[in-house]
């Protein structure tokens, strides 16, 4: 919102609602976009979870502080392009404006991927590493175990997902995968803050065995969109 007030304040210079209209059609097709300007640039595929940088239109460059060059117009919706930048979010924090850039990874920091795949404080970014796993590594991690799990044989084991062999057989697995996308804020989905700290209580973020490193704590999710095309589940999903 406060990146472009004009598209979403009623308020704002500049607002009318066609243009939020379009606005949100634009957040919404974004992941597809995406992967419709790697296939059409015989991009690697790769870049769907591992691109450092951002296709846009008109409307979400503007959302997300960006450059373009195209007016705000229905004529210029599908002049969707490649920006080497990072998006930014303005926010006041204490009393103090606070600027900050987000990562980027292919389709998996688009607001549409982060706000249809939600997290919670108890979910901790689970969900969202099941869907990776699903659509991207082809692995169902439901289908790791019997469920649903006998909760009584849990009762005497301090942090079943780390110590219990009941949970570990799915946790060891997703659980890294969900610390790739630490520094997202679990109730407001979308909020980016790279101070964010992760939950002692999961095993730390990491992929296949490989703990991620504390310098990549920052831009986790840029760690982790590395990592996955390297495995060989990626290419059986594509």
């Amino acid at each position: 919102f406060d990146n472009a007030p004009e598209l979403y304040d009623d308020e704002g210079p500049g607002y009318t609602s066609e243009n939020r209209n379009w606005t949100s059609v634009s957040v919404t097709q974004e992941p597809m976009r995406y992967i419709e300007y790697v296939v059409r640039n015989n991009l690697p595929f790769s870049d769907v979870v591992a691109g450092n940088y951002v296709v846009a239109n008109p409307f979400t460059a503007k959302l997300y502080g960006l450059p373009h060059g195209a007016a705000l117009s229905a004529e210029t919706f599908l002049d969707w392009k490649r920006i080497d930048y990072a998006p930014v979010q303005n926010y006041v924090q204490e009393g103090a404006q606070k600027t900050v850039g987000v990562p980027v990874a292919g389709v998996l920091t688009t607001p549409a991927f982060l706000n249809r795949w939600e997290t919670t404080r108890t979910n901790k970014g689970r969900k969202r590493a099941r869907i990776v796993l699903k659509n991207f590594l082809a692995t169902d991690i439901f289908k790791f175990a019997q469920r649903p799990v006998d909760s009584t044989a849990l009762t005497s084991v301090q942090n079943p997902t780390r110590n219990s062999p009941m949970c570990t057989v799915c946790h060891s697995v997703i659980d890294p995968i969900a610390g790739g996308f630490r520094g997202f804020n679990d109730n407001n989905l979308l909020r980016f803050d790279a101070d964010d700290k992760w939950h002692d209580d999961m095993l730390p973020p990491g992929f296949n065995g490989t703990e991620m490193p504390p310098q990549s704590y920052g831009n986790a999710l840029m760690w982790l969109g590395a990592q996955i095309p390297s495995d060989p589940r990626f290419g059986i999903s594509v």
